[in-house]
C-alpha cells in the first residue's frame, strides 16, 4: 500500500491495483495482458503516476487512471531467471528509474532507454545501496538461493555504497541465521540506513 501525493491510498492486491478515495475502492481502467494479475510494491513517481510490478517481473504504471505497460520491460526480460524479484523502485530527478533486483543488483534505466546494471561485477556477497532523491534503494547481489553456505549459522556480507558511478565498501555485516526470503524484501523508503 502507498499513499500518493493527492492523499489517495493505493493497494496492490492479488487481483491487481486499486485506489481508495476515502469512500470507495476504484480500479483504474486496465486493458493490458496482465489485467487482474497480482500486483506488488506500488510506488509513486514525481509526476504522480503509480508504478507496480507483477509476478512475471513486468512493470506497469497507472497514468491518468489507466494502466499502461512500462516501455522498457524488455530490459528486465534479459535478466529473467537471474534474480528473485523486484524489491523496490525509485526515481531520480533526471527521470532515471532505479530497480532493485534481488540477488542480482541495481538496474538503472534512463529516460532514453540506456541502462546499467550494478552488482554482478562486485565480489559476492554484497549488500548494495544508494540514495535516489529522498529515497534509499538497496538489494543483495549474488545468487544466494544456490549458495552452499545456506545452512551455516551466520554470513558475512559486505556493504557497498553506489554513488556517482562508483562503489565504495562501507563495512561488513554479520547476519545470524538469516532468513533469505525475508532479508531485504521490503523497501527502506525515506527511512535512514544505519550500520551498527
Amino acid at each position: 500500500m502507498v499513499q500518493d501525493s493527492r492523499g489517495y491510498l493505493w493497494f496492490a492486491t492479488n487481483q491487481g491495483i486499486c485506489r481508495f478515495n476515502g469512500y470507495e475502492f476504484i480500479r483504474p481502467e486496465d486493458t493490458s495482458a496482465m489485467r487482474g494479475g497480482a500486483a506488488f510494491i506500488p510506488t509513486e513517481d514525481p509526476k504522480g503516476n503509480i508504478w507496480f510490478t507483477h509476478l512475471d517481473h513486468s512493470i506497469q504504471l497507472v497514468e491518468n487512471d489507466t494502466v499502461r505497460t512500462w516501455r522498457y520491460n524488455h530490459l528486465i526480460d534479459q535478466y529473467r531467471g537471474k534474480f528473485l524479484l523486484i524489491e523496490n523502485i525509485a526515481f531520480g530527478e533526471d527521470g532515471t528509474v532505479w530497480l532493485a533486483l534481488k540477488y542480482l543488483g541495481l538496474l538503472m534505466v534512463r529516460p532514453d532507454g540506456t541502462y546499467r546494471l550494478v552488482g554482478p561485477e562486485m565480489e559476492d556477497p554484497c549488500l548494495i545501496f544508494t540514495s535516489v532523491g529522498e529515497n534509499l534503494i538497496w538489494t543483495l547481489n549474488g545468487n544466494k538461493l544456490s549458495d552452499p553456505k545456506i545452512g551455516q549459522d551466520s554470513w558475512n556480507w559486505r556493504v557497498v555504497l553506489w554513488q556517482n558511478g562508483r562503489s565504495t565498501k562501507i563495512e561488513n555485516l554479520i547476519f545470524e541465521k538469516p532468513d533469505l526470503f525475508d532479508l531485504g524484501s521490503y523497501p527502506f523508503g525515506k527511512r535512514r540506513f544505519v550500520i551498527f
